[in-house]
């Protein structure tokens, strides 16, 4: 998972070791985004949602479903 553009992008796993004292807010858009595929292998797919920050939680931006042949 990343936050921010992949170009200033963070791993949030880096944050185990180096903190993050970023604050979501409401009505801030954030991108989620997951790489999935076989450690040490170089193909893989990532899978991107963008989601809007609400009081409560949060709610998707768009709805598009993702091809089922990706997860095969």
């Amino acid at each position: 998972m990343n936050i921010a553009h992949a170009q200033d992008s963070a791993p949030i796993h880096l944050f185990e070791r180096t903190g993050y004292d970023g604050v979501f807010e409401e009505n801030m858009t954030i991108s989620v985004e997951s790489y999935i595929g076989e450690p040490g292998q170089k193909n893989g797919v990532k899978l991107e949602e963008m989601v809007r920050v609400t009081s409560t939680g949060y709610e998707l931006v768009a709805n598009f479903p993702f091809e089922k042949k990706l997860f095969v």
